[in-house]
């Protein structure tokens, strides 16, 4: 159900279609502004071919990073090695594609500098990345530090490794943060309007429009709503949030951060928790749950549409569970649970009726 990956690395392939190609120059230039990486996000949601073609693009240059590799060299990684004479050809050429314009500039003395930052500098450097979740899939992502988060469907996240800071931004989704403790590096996720900071803890994040929910299964984490990002107060020349003092969620525990509310918490049961976790195990449990809320969530994974025939069929409530994957399966579920009838009318699109 799920997989190991690692991060993509973000250079440029020619032979992709233009609009890929293009991100993945600008993602190669260097940290984009922010209405890039918003318009980076709406074109990534816009058509799921868009995520398969950027991850392609960049797995193509990935394979070329294989060589290094075998001499201790990792681009884009927090250490550098010394490597043999024989290397300084591909590294050269690399160098050459990367910064072409400057060379053109600066000459050999440019060609020079740039080889020394390659194979003396060891200093941790900025790692970033972008991951992605096609419909009705889950990944297993494991990052350099040993922190890994567990993608749902249809999950884009970033990465964006400093020396002072390992900050993720999930910029639609769900995902399971299980995260590795350091002192001098705190994890921050930056999701919709919110911020969670945590340390050694396990926590997930959805974000839903202007909604992200939180939930803690160990450790603690603080919610905090991120001043300066109500775009629609910025629009109509209103004063733009301010921050208020973060609310500490703990194990056990949910927050929700509001675009309108703020910052708020309350106490889960265990039910709770087994309830939004569990597609993690590749199944979905509902407990005394409105058709209409089984039906929501069950489309998340599938790209056919599903509609309930009545209100009063909508909120019969179900208990179950149901195993993400095949959505037939899925509706034969719901059918043996509730007496239910999948009628389709397309391969596209099937209504729930009484039976």
């Amino acid at each position: 159900m799920s997989k190991e990956s690692e991060v993509i690395p973000l250079r440029p392939a020619p032979h992709e279609r233009p609009q890929a190609a293009d991100w993945l120059a600008k993602l190669d230039r260097g940290e984009l502004t922010a209405d890039e990486r918003e318009e980076f996000a709406r074109w990534l949601r816009e058509d799921p071919k868009n995520k398969d073609a950027i991850r392609d693009a960049a797995s193509l240059w990935y394979g070329m990073n294989e060589p290094l590799r075998q001499f201790g060299v990792v681009f884009g990684g927090a250490q550098r090695q010394t490597v043999p004479l024989a290397m300084l050809p591909l590294i050269f050429a690399r160098i050459f594609a990367r910064f072409r314009g400057a060379l053109a500039v600066g000459g050999l003395a440019a060609v020079i500098g740039l080889a020394a930052v390659v194979l003396v500098f060891r200093q941790p450097q900025p790692i970033e990345g972008y991951f992605a979740t096609k419909i009705g899939e889950t990944r297993i992502v494991a990052l350099g530090d040993g922190t890994q988060i567990h993608l749902n469907t249809n999950t884009i996240v970033e990465q964006s490794y400093s020396s002072e800071e390992r900050s993720i931004r999930l910029i639609a989704g769900e995902a399971i943060f299980d995260v590795v403790h350091e002192a001098k590096r705190p994890f921050v996720v930056y999701a919709a309007d919110g911020m969670i900071r945590a340390v050694g803890t396990r926590f997930a994040v959805r974000v839903v429009e202007d909604k992200v929910s939180v939930t803690v299964t160990e450790g603690r984490v603080a919610l905090l709503q991120r001043s300066g990002t109500n775009d629609q107060a910025r629009d109509q020349g209103g004063p733009a949030p301010v921050a208020v003092s973060p609310v500490i969620v703990g194990d056990g525990e949910a927050g929700e951060i509001d675009r309108v509310d703020g910052s708020v918490k309350q106490r889960v049961s265990e039910r709770d928790v087994a309830e939004r976790l569990s597609w993690a195990e590749g199944r979905l449990i509902f407990y005394d749950k409105p058709l209409q809320t089984v039906v929501d969530e069950v489309s998340r994974y599938t790209t056919v549409r599903i509609t309930v025939a009545d209100e009063a069929l909508k909120n019969e409530k179900i208990t179950g569970i149901l195993i993400i994957g095949d959505v037939n399966l899925m509706l034969e579920g719901i059918e043996g649970a509730l007496g239910v009838k999948a009628d389709w009318s397309s391969p596209d699109a099937v209504r729930l009726t009484s039976g």
